[in-house]
């Protein structure tokens, strides 16, 4: 496929429709959030409508013998509204108001009592709503409507708001569904007696996204077991048996089918055992298939599959679990109605009150109150799944995060992670973090972080998609006969004919497999009759393997129309289109690229498409700056007044970088500018730019280059604040009259702090009135920083007057955002877009640093001993290619794959220097600082794009002398909120004894640290016998200046020393388990002091 290309020059740098809204929607922005939004409208529409006809009804008797039926009709999700009021409700509105955004749900279903019918609308409360869905506010809205709605032009969408927070769903890899893979597990063997490590695991999804699994082992006997769930509790069921329950056929007839081409209770029938397919003729085929398959596995005829392939993935996307969710609520609420209503019966039996009538079951009804907002709002909320059944799922926690927006890039990267798992996060193998060839084009090579989560946490690429229109595959078994495919139930008498198979359901069998898949490929390209997602795996048949080898993978014809799974667009060259492969037919095609196809769209995600030149870093300096993208103070968003986020990080002075890929201007990355243009002089110079640190221009500091601010948000409710929702509804912000010389330099009328105002700790933050108390209370600015008052916001909590208890004015709350400048100091980190990071190690002054012939200063001193090491060549060519830039007025492109041996960068940057009259190698002459004399050397000068992370010396700069310890230990605490002390841990001590500190060690360890005084037995060598007797309440007892031993019974001996606390303490826990520890210590003359 051929990029896209943008013009990059610099004329928007100096365009006066810069700051206008766009017209149209930036797709490359808003296709981020895709995946979410459309599993999200599925799942409002086919899917819930899918999922209320899967519920069976719910049928039983109550007292007397009368009959009782349940049955679901239909469901529906309404907008979200404003609170007791049928106004549309904004995302921004719940921002500022720490609200959910959520829409009424009502659940339609009928109640048959006897000949009875009641039919039944019943509010079910409400749940979130995703951003940007069908169901939201802002749906379909325009570029210059979502600003006006004070939403950013370009919003992505696909998230939630819980409480104000922006929640986001995470993809997760699942098994492909639907297909039958050969697995060895050890663990399997656990399982029960006889059980083997062999076995094929089916992951079974019913239309509406129901998810089972169902393992078929394999026994070391020769026999087989399907194990299913049934509310989290495993079953084994043997083979033979369900094949006879499924179809009833005889014993001759099932040993005929397992045999053909090998030559050489009914409710968890239907929702447990292989649900994907509804016939128990074809649980019945595909159970054949799966026994083969077993079977050919265990004698090394197929190879294992595993669950580690892409080729074996798809992705958990959301809008799908919050269906399984809402699905598996309402199969609860109408048992638990069902229960309500035999207990209601019950009690008017009893009481001898009559027959069980309508009336009593719409005070059933009313008393099953909301059963969906709570469970939805706190999964939401807190990521933990609350599900009886699992959902299919292999973790129950985690599955929601929050959407940071450090900056633009973190902001956008969480739509396209997707993570392996938390379960295989504890594993201690190395074949889960694997990036194996099939995952070309579908999972980014560069961007998954360094650490623990290394190869668990992958993005995927720029041209990946993930299914989430439904396919209507109903007529293709017709298509499929009627290109030659024999239907199932015939009898194969040719051992090379291959079962087609479609979405877990087995078609027949197919004499040429090759025609076929060429027939079918080319109606899937024109789109008739065959979807374009859809997915044709053509699996061949190896020959048999030798003696001591192991075969390919179980032969088949494997089509797919189901959701979540990856595809990605190539060129067909047969038919002359684009077609989507799917990741397990392209394991078995011949897919090339050429020279001018090698784009990082087809293999690089949307960081990684950021970096300029990639090709030129080693690995994981390219990794590295994925995550340090991320750590950036830029422009997170441009409705900063509008959002109130708890913390967010702003770059006050940004800048273009003039060296960029396309990919910048695609995405509009300058409207969310993360980094500063540097002049940079790569040289040694002051002995503090070691390595990777560097020396920042104090004047350059001082005239705004990197600055930044921090802002925070807090939001303060009187609710709160009072803990009694009656006194709640009646107090109120409002400065204390009493005091008005006292408090009006520092607050409003209002009792909230005036904007622009400059807060330092301990000063009046704010004042509110106690109606409960009748007093006016002030609190205290808590800041150790100089802020800065940038908004404040007065509303109320939004919560309805039904849920506060009657009719009134709501709760009243505040919300104060200050504003914290932090301008670059020694010890904050910065790096350049090579994955280079280092600290400012001094900020110098501009008349010591070096000049140029022409009297440009450099902003930055770099030292030349980081790149070798470092091997990034690409910041090299950036230094050249900044340079070049700013001379020509050009912006100049960072693609990779640009440049070759013969037609280097080095020579096209250099001859663009040479048009602007600059050395051909980038170097120029300068002058000392110091001495004013030319430097001998010439010095390699140019610009680089500098990137400030969000690592700074104000946040984690820690001092103490004294403070609060340990009640156990007596030794300080650690972490900076409780103003605890710095460990001093093994590094750091045999730091310390190298440089010969022994007395500093001393001091810290001993000093500083848990010194105490204790007495000490000469005699014992014990410092646990001298204590106090235990005497009589009604004696007097007088202790005298050394206690006495009571091991001993003598004070002569006594003597105090000063050991570490902790010391102590180990004695006395040893002494608890009879374990004596006696000292050995070295006397003083006095007798007095003595140390160990």
């Amino acid at each position: 496929m051929q990029q896209q290309t943008v013009e990059q020059n610099q004329k928007h740098l100096i365009s006066s429709n810069f700051r206008k809204s766009s017209q149209k929607t930036k797709e490359y922005v808003t296709d981020l959030g895709a995946p979410h939004i459309e599993s999200f409208n599925f799942m409002a529409s086919k899917g819930l409508e899918m999922a209320i006809k899967s519920i069976s009804p719910v049928e039983f008797e109550i007292v007397g013998g009368t009959r009782v039926s349940l049955i679901p009709k239909s469901a529906s999700i309404s907008p979200p509204t404003q609170p007791d009021s049928a106004l549309p409700l904004f995302p921004k509105e719940c921002r500022q108001r720490a609200m959910t955004y959520k829409g009424k749900t009502q659940f339609h279903f009928v109640c048959k009592i006897g000949s009875f019918v009641e039919p039944v609308q019943q509010a079910m409360g409400e749940v979130p709503i995703m951003v940007k869905s069908n169901l939201c506010n802002l749906h379909g809205l325009d570029p210059p409507q979502l600003v006006k709605k004070y939403e950013e032009e370009n919003e992505i969408g696909g998230y939630f708001i819980i409480k104000g927070h922006e929640k986001l769903f995470r993809l997760l890899i699942a098994t492909r569904r639907n297909y039958p893979i050969a697995m060895s597990r050890s663990s399997w063997k656990g399982r029960g007696k006889l059980f083997s490590e062999y076995g094929v695991m089916i992951r079974c999804v019913a239309p509406d996204q129901t998810t089972t699994n169902n393992v078929l082992h394999f026994l070391n006997d020769g026999t087989c077991r399907l194990m299913f769930s049934f509310q989290r509790q495993l079953f084994y069921a043997p083979l033979m048996m369900l094949l006879k329950v499924l179809t009833g056929a005889s014993d001759q007839f099932i040993y005929e089918q397992l045999m053909q081409g090998m030559e050489g209770n009914m409710y968890f029938q239907a929702h447990c055992i292989l649900i994907h397919v509804e016939e128990p003729e074809d649980k019945f085929n595909f159970l054949i298939l799966c026994c083969q398959k077993l079977i050919s596995f265990v004698s090394n005829d197929c190879c294992v599959e595993g669950c580690d392939s892409t080729m074996t993935w798809e992705a958990t996307v959301g809008g799908f679990v919050y269906l399984q969710l809402l699905k598996e609520k309402m199969e609860s609420h109408l048992l638990s109605l069902k229960y309500l209503i035999i207990k209601e019966s019950k009690e008017k039996a009893k009481n001898k009150k009559g027959k069980f009538d309508p009336e009593d079951l719409r005070k059933c009804i009313r008393r099953s109150g909301t059963p969906l907002e709570i469970p939805f709002e706190n999964f939401m909320a807190t990521g933990n799944l609350g599900s009886r059944t699992g959902l299919g799922l292999m973790q129950t926690s985690g599955l929601v995060i929050m959407a940071e927006n450090i900056n633009w890039t973190r902001y956008i990267s969480h739509f396209r992670a997707i993570h392996r798992g938390s379960f295989f996060t504890e594993m201690r193998t190395t074949e889960v973090r694997k990036l194996l060839p099939d995952a070309w084009g579908f999972i980014c090579p560069i961007h998954t972080p360094d650490g623990a989560p290394c190869g668990l946490l992958n993005h995927l690429t720029g041209d990946c998609r993930i299914v989430t229109d439904f396919i209507d595959s109903s007529h293709y078994p017709s298509v499929l006969y009627s290109l030659g495919v024999t239907s199932y139930p015939s009898r194969n008498k040719k051992t090379q004919d291959l079962r087609v198979v479609l979405d877990g359901k087995v078609i027949g069998w197919c004499s040429s497999p090759e025609e076929l898949v060429r027939q079918l490929r080319a109606l899937k390209c024109q789109g008739k009759k065959i979807h374009r997602m859809t997915e044709i795996a053509y699996i061949p048949r190896r020959p048999p393997p030798a003696a001591g080898t192991i075969g390919g993978q179980f032969p088949g014809l494997f089509l797919f129309t189901g959701l979540s799974r990856f595809m990605r667009p190539v060129w067909n060259v047969e038919n002359q289109t684009k077609e989507f492969l799917g990741s397990l037919e392209q394991v078995y095609l011949h897919v090339a690229i050429n020279e001018e196809e090698i784009i990082p769209e087809v293999s690089e995600c949307n960081l990684a498409r950021l970096i300029p030149m990639p090709d030129c870093n080693p690995s994981p300096r390219n990794m590295y700056q994925c995550q340090m993208s991320k750590q950036t103070m830029g422009t997170p968003c441009h409705n900063f007044r509008f959002r109130p986020e708890t913390k967010v990080y702003r770059l006050i002075t940004p800048t273009s970088p003039l060296f960029r890929p396309s990919y910048y201007d695609l995405c509009s990355m300058d409207e969310f500018s993360n980094g500063t243009n540097a002049i940079v002089a790569v040289l040694s110079y002051t002995g503090f730019d070691m390595e990777d640190a560097m020396v920042i221009n104090r004047c350059s500091m001082e005239r705004g280059f990197a600055h930044a601010c921090i802002y925070k948000t807090d939001l303060i409710s009187i609710k709160n604040l009072c803990q009694d929702a009656k006194s709640a509804k009646t107090s109120f912000f409002r400065r204390d009259p009493t005091r008005e010389e006292e408090l009006a330099p520092y607050l409003d009328e209002d009792g909230l702090p005036y904007v622009g105002r400059v807060m330092e700790e301990g000063e009046p933050y704010y004042c509110w009135f106690h109606s409960q108390n009748q007093s006016y209370k002030v609190m205290k600015f808590k800041g150790s920083e100089q802020s800065r008052v940038d908004a404040v916001r007065f509303m109320s909590s939004g919560e309805t007057t039904a849920r506060i208890g009657g009719a009134g004015s709501d709760y009243a709350q505040a919300s104060i955002t200050i504003r914290i400048e932090r301008r670059p100091y020694v010890g904050d980190k910065f790096a350049s877009r090579a994955g280079q990071k280092g600290i400012c190690s001094q900020l110098w002054l501009q008349e010591d640093f070096p000049w140029t012939e022409s009297g440009l200063v450099p902003d930055i001193i770099f030292n030349p001993h980081g790149l070798p090491s470092r091997m990034t060549m690409s910041k090299i060519i950036e230094c050249m290619a900044g340079k070049a830039a700013a001379c020509h007025g050009k912006v100049l492109d960072a693609t990779p794959f640009r440049f070759n041996e013969e037609q280097t960068a080095g020579d096209f940057y250099g001859r663009l220097l040479e048009k602007a009259g600059f050395n051909y190698y980038g170097t120029e002459t300068m002058y000392s600082g110091i001495t004013g004399v030319a430097m001998e050397a010439d010095i390699f000068f140019g610009l680089i794009h500098y990137q400030r992370l969000r690592h700074m010396v104000a946040d984690k700069w820690q001092v103490r002398t004294t403070g609060p310890v340990n009640s156990i230990t007596h030794q300080p605490l650690k972490g900076r909120k409780k103003k605890g002390g710095i460990r001093v841990g093994e590094m750091e001590r045999d730091g310390l004894l190298s440089h010969g500190g022994a007395f500093l060690l001393q001091d810290r360890l001993v000093e500083c640290s848990d010194l105490t005084q204790v007495f000490y037995c000469i005699p014992c060598a014990s410092i646990l016998t001298p204590c106090d007797p235990i005497v009589n309440r009604h004696d007097t007892y007088k202790r005298s200046a050394y206690l006495t031993c009571q091991s001993c019974k003598t004070e002569k001996g006594t003597v105090i020393m000063e050991i570490p606390y902790i010391l102590k303490v180990l004695i006395a826990q040893l002494a608890a388990v009879n374990i004596q520890i006696r000292l050995k210590v070295k006397m003083e003359e006095d007798l007095t002091l003595t140390s160990l």
